[in-house]
């Protein structure tokens, strides 16, 4: 029987402003430095913004596999930010890494079109669970998912 991953949570991760904003102490509040102007961190584009998701995931439960397995959010990451932070100095110097994993890039920071867009792409992995590999295979689900999906624990195994 063919299954796959489901998203189980979304986790708040760091956040980025540009370079000319900062955040209030509340991590919600973007402020401009020159201007003293706020908008509220990703309600729109006028503050770059950029914030880091941890995914967390499971398998829907089954007969072969007994209980749902989760996959922390901590291993795995979701970059969003918004298209003016991608031009900003300050999204220049994050993403130059250019890391295989893109940005999901939105005017706004919607947590539900986030959860379905996610959802939809775990959907892409598709496998049969075996005794030996009752939840997938960590390469294949990699070369799934690497281009919208950073896996913080990649390098360490398998590189």
């Amino acid at each position: 029987m063919k299954t796959h991953y489901t998203l189980l949570e979304l986790s708040q991760g760091w956040r980025y402003v540009g370079d000319d904003w900062e955040l209030d102490s509340d991590n919600t509040t973007c402020r401009n430095k020159f201007t003293s102007a706020t908008t509220t961190f990703g309600a729109d584009d006028t503050c770059p913004w950029c914030i880091e998701l941890g995914v967390g995931f499971t398998l829907q439960k089954n007969i072969e596999i007994g209980d749902p397995y989760l996959i922390e959010g901590s291993r795995y990451v979701l970059t969003v930010c918004s298209p003016s932070f991608v031009d900003d100095p300050q999204g220049r110097w994050y993403f130059e890494d250019d890391d295989e994993a893109k940005p999901l890039i939105m005017n706004t920071l919607d947590y539900d079109v986030i959860s379905e867009f996610v959802q939809t792409k775990l959907k892409e992995y598709v496998f049969t669970p075996t005794p030996d590999r009752p939840y997938g295979d960590d390469i294949e689900f990699h070369n799934v998912t690497k281009h919208w999906l950073f896996d913080a624990d990649w390098e360490d195994y398998y590189r």
